[in-house]
């Protein structure tokens, strides 16, 4: 499930449906960005300890840098948007993050 409210909402239910086995629940290939946003989905499959899936494709008109899913891939921290996700991680496990 890839929305911005699926993280808030897919973990308790996912939970309740199994008391027997609960399972932890994963968004998976989410392709909502907005790390420097405070309350975003990656941030809030956390609060939930849910599993997150970065799901990043290179956009029209962007350079090769771009995506980590389009092929050719650059596989280098070197784009806002994957320094934006790298940060992110960083920042919440106390570490000092060093990005290009």
């Amino acid at each position: 499930m890839n929305s911005a409210l699926s993280p808030l909402l897919m973990p308790p239910a996912a939970n309740a449906m199994s008391a027997a086995a609960p399972a932890i629940p994963v968004s998976n290939e989410d392709d909502h960005y907005n790390f420097e946003v405070p309350n975003n989905p990656f941030t809030s499959a956390l609060s939930e300890y849910a599993g997150w899936g970065y799901f990043d494709f290179r956009m029209r008109g962007e350079g090769f840098t771009a995506g980590f899913r389009s092929v050719p891939a650059d596989w280098g921290i070197n784009s806002p948007r994957k320094r934006g996700f790298f940060r992110l991680p960083a920042e919440r496990t106390g570490h000092t993050p060093d990005l290009p």
